[in-house]
This record gives structure tokens, C-alpha cells and sequence, in this order.
């Protein structure tokens, strides 16, 4: 992905949200890939945040984030005040 983002070939990226983290895709030329592991397997990035620096990284100038089926995080409890 980094060769192909130095070389200009990259049209966009977009971050998917899922149960188990965030999972970024690339589109280049007429194709869609999403970024694998060293295991293999879609990289998921477990907070936002770590994609957002490996983009910023790749000086990625516009992200699309999806959100539908992102991990919502828990609010925070607080005494005397219902949690809804």
C-alpha cells in the first residue's frame, strides 16, 4: 500500500467499521483491496485512532469512515445519573 500511495495510484481510502475494530480499504486504478495482516487475514485496527496515524502517514488527504457496524464504546457511569 505505501508503494502504491508514493507512486500517486492510490483514488481513496475508506475505514469500515466492525464488531472487532476498524478495517481500511484502498481503491486504486479500477480495483478495491483491503489491507491484509502479516498472517493474512483484513488488518483491524482496534482504535481509530492507530489507522488515522498510519494514514496520515501515507499524507492520505481525504478518508471516508463508515460506521455502521463500528464497536460502540461503553459510557461512562456516573453516580446518580442513568446511564441511557
Amino acid at each position: 500500500m505505501a508503494e502504491l500511495a508514493l507512486a500517486g495510484a492510490v483514488r481513496g481510502y475508506t475505514l469500515h467499521g466492525r464488531a472487532e475494530g476498524y478495517v481500511l480499504s484502498v481503491q486504486y486504478g479500477l480495483r478495491e483491496a483491503v489491507l491484509t495482516a502479516k498472517r493474512g487475514g483484513p488488518r483491524c485496527f482496534a482504535r481509530i485512532e492507530i489507522a488515522f496515524a498510519l494514514l496520515r502517514d501515507l499524507r492520505a488527504a481525504v478518508v471516508e469512515v463508515r460506521l455502521a457496524q463500528a464497536p460502540v464504546a461503553p459510557r461512562p457511569y456516573r453516580r446518580g445519573r442513568p446511564t441511557a
